[in-house]
């Protein structure tokens, strides 16, 4: 095998884009040529609108109902994109030293929505087939007051309990109370 080369790449691209497959356009804040499938264009259109195209409603539940703990390889957490993408500042610190970690071992960024709210140091105690929370920090502290965020964190931790096979869970390290509790009826009923 040899050196990749980008001359056939860009010849296909051309004449892709020369027979009207694809669309050449500018991404903000992205260098270079970028290229979309003329068939998507209508899509970007509703986008463009602030509309969601119908072809991508959700199948089942969405991360306003159930909260996502995002793996730390993740494609949107990983490399620096979620400060790119979210002004989240995340860094996997597993490899880290134990006195140079900030957050935990194994910190997860929790999504809700379209944003990620919090992060959660998570550990499935095998011996006690206990999901643990070690952790939990809230970018916000008025995010944990949110009646529907709480349901949707429950809902989340319920949802990754039963995808882990996990008997138990334990929540005592989330604060506040209010929301710990509010989460532990959520996971329970979701």
């Amino acid at each position: 095998p040899g050196a990749y080369k980008a001359g056939p790449a860009r010849a296909l691209l051309q004449e892709l884009a020369e027979g009207g497959e694809l669309r050449e356009l500018a991404v903000e804040g992205q260098r270079g040529k970028q290229y979309v499938l003329s068939s998507d264009l209508p899509l970007l259109e509703e986008l463009m609108l602030g509309r969601v195209p119908a072809a991508w409603r959700p199948l089942g539940e969405t991360t306003e109902e159930a909260v996502i703990f995002l793996a730390p390889l993740d494609p949107v957490s990983a490399r620096g994109r979620s400060a790119k993408l979210f002004g989240f500042d995340y860094v996997w610190e597993v490899y880290k030293p134990v006195e140079k970690r900030i957050w935990g071992y194994y910190v997860l960024p929790i999504l809700w929505g379209d944003s990620l709210v919090a992060r959660a140091d998570l550990k499935l105690d095998r011996t006690t087939n206990t999901l643990q929370v070690l952790g939990f920090w809230l970018e916000d502290p008025t995010t944990g007051k949110d009646a529907r965020f709480a349901t949707a964190f429950g809902r989340g931790l319920g949802n990754l309990q039963r995808f882990l096979g996990a008997a138990e869970l334990d929540l005592a390290a989330i604060r506040p109370v209010a929301l710990r509790n509010e989460a532990r009826k959520a996971a329970k009923n979701g």
